[in-house]
């Protein structure tokens, strides 16, 4: 007697697990959310005339970041772990890819503001 076992395997494409490491959540995130919006409803209330804010979206996720890691218990703390050569995944995540250009923590704190 002969079985024939029909498994298929849904896994994400290999890029995801290059950009964001093995994270479920930060590549169920990215698959499922659409974050798109937050320049309608946030990029209205920056001022056109002063110097323009990194992505909404880069502090979106950061803001994300600090509130899904127990790690993380101050958007300073968010700003350097996320200048740290290890948290590739991280700024990959964000958007961010060069840690000299992480935003700081207290455009974090604006945007949270706003």
């Amino acid at each position: 007697m002969r079985f024939s076992i029909d498994l298929q395997l849904d896994l994400l494409p290999y890029a995801y697990y290059n950009t964001l490491g093995f994270d479920p959540e930060l590549v169920d995130y990215v698959d499922h959310i659409d974050d798109s919006f937050l320049d309608l409803l946030v990029g209205p209330l920056y001022d056109k005339r002063g110097r323009r804010p990194a992505s909404l979206i880069a502090y979106f996720r950061m803001h994300y970041l600090y509130f899904t890691r127990p790690e993380i218990t101050s958007f300073r703390q968010l700003c350097k772990q996320l200048r740290d050569p290890k948290n590739q995944a991280w700024r990959s995540f964000i958007g961010v890819p060069n840690p000299a250009k992480v935003p700081s923590h207290q455009s974090l704190s604006d945007f949270r503001t706003k």
